[in-house]
């Protein structure tokens, strides 16, 4: 009975990478990621100006944005190590591009939580990345 339920578990284990290699990457997986990448642009903004109103800790702010961080170097790599589908080699240059532009950012203000001069300038930053993010989820819905 066991050896038929690892039996069971193997090949469904195996079916899935099986489905999943033959299943080209497309634009909606891009999608997910820009879209990935604006939530995070858009949460470190609202974490900005929660500290600025005075509404959080330093440290808590530091947390956040060093998950938020990570969130983006997640989402950089990923993007980085999959192969383009053909057509679609400018967008992932543009989606590799922001997600660089924001785990920068996003570094910046993990490791400056204290300045308010930094988070002045790495919100600009991430106002633009979150302006270009929802332009190329945009384009990618076409």
């Amino acid at each position: 009975m066991q050896w038929i339920i690892a039996l069971l578990v193997v090949g469904g284990a195996l079916w899935w990478i099986v489905a999943d290699t033959n299943n080209p990457d497309d634009p909606g997986r891009l999608k997910i990621e820009v879209a990935s990448l604006r939530s995070s642009a858009a949460e470190a903004l609202k974490l900005i100006e929660q500290i600025e109103a005075g509404r959080l800790t330093n440290h808590f702010f530091q947390v956040e944005t060093s998950l938020l961080h990570e969130k983006a170097g997640s989402v950089l790599k990923k993007i980085r190590s999959t192969p383009p589908q053909p057509g679609l080699e400018e967008k992932y240059r543009q989606a590799s591009d922001l997600a660089d532009q924001a785990e920068a950012a996003l570094n910046r203000l993990s490791a400056a939580a204290d300045s308010k001069e930094i988070r002045q300038g790495t919100s600009a930053k991430l106002q633009e990345v979150l302006r270009l993010a929802a332009g190329l989820e945009k384009s990618l819905q076409q």
